[in-house]
């Protein structure tokens, strides 16, 4: 079978063991795109290696301004994809790229112009990103005749519930858990509909983990059940994370349905 596959945020983390495994196991039955503010060259040259097709888009999810020019950009892409490979018969968005910051309770955000940026940005890059970019995909692919049409929204256990001091991240990802469920009620009565499902990780060793550990009790006063969680194992890291979702059968799960990966290892 035929894939493509676009990876948001891929450079480093889940993201990039995910493009990384997806180039090793798939090989060049796989085509990728991945977009991220950076382009590693180790990389650049393992997924030119491995996958079957490989382009990157750099570009800042925050910036809000440039977010129409990266979708014509994604479009000329999969055109060029499509002339080179001809029309795969599998395609897979992931929403991965997110931004933590600002960790501070709600309380002390407002306060600070440094802080409110961070905010926008953050809500930007975690909510207003993925939306577009998963309409770009339902819009390119309308017409693509396939049971493989998925839209893999990274969601987290913040999602679920308030965690103090995480509010602006804790509210981006219960938006994406609503994005996809917007999806799955759009799509319904499609002829060649798109599936979208939510995916909470668990808590991985990535610079997110590390940039929560380092914050204080007054911004964020979960740290501690953070550091806690990391000293006892209870850490997974990005390789494990990407494998056990490349494992999954995305085709079997409920269209709008949020998951959590510790009921798939």
């Amino acid at each position: 079978m035929k894939r493509l596959i676009i990876i948001s945020g891929y450079s480093k983390g889940i993201g990039r063991q995910l493009a990384e495994e997806y180039a090793r196991q798939l090989g060049t039955e796989c085509g990728i795109i991945g977009i991220s503010r950076t382009e590693p060259d180790e990389l650049t040259r393992l997924l030119n290696r491995e996958a079957g097709w490989f382009r990157s888009l750099r570009a800042d999810l925050a910036e809000h301004q440039r977010l129409r020019s990266l979708l014509d950009q994604l479009d000329d892409l999969c055109d060029r994809h499509d002339e080179e490979r001809g029309k795969p018969e599998s395609v897979v968005l992931i929403n991965n790229a997110a931004l933590l910051d600002p960790l501070k309770t709600l309380g002390r955000l407002w306060r600070d112009d440094g802080h409110i940026t961070e905010a926008s940005h953050a809500l930007t890059a975690n909510c207003l990103a993925p939306t577009l970019l998963a309409g770009w995909f339902i819009e390119r692919f309308a017409t693509l005749e396939s049971d493989h049409k998925i839209i893999l929204n990274m969601s987290s256990g913040a999602s679920q519930g308030p965690m103090p001091g995480a509010g602006i991240y804790s509210m981006s990802k219960a938006a994406i858990n609503m994005l996809s469920m917007s999806i799955a009620a759009e799509q319904k009565h499609a002829p060649n509909p798109v599936k979208a499902v939510s995916l909470s990780p668990g808590m991985v060793e990535t610079n997110m983990q590390e940039m929560i550990r380092s914050k204080n009790a007054d911004d964020f006063p979960e740290v501690d059940f953070f550091r806690s969680a990391a000293e006892e194992g209870k850490v997974r890291s990005p390789e494990d994370i990407a494998r056990a979702i490349i494992s999954m059968n995305l085709t079997t799960l409920e269209s709008g349905g949020y998951y959590h990966l510790r009921g798939f290892f």
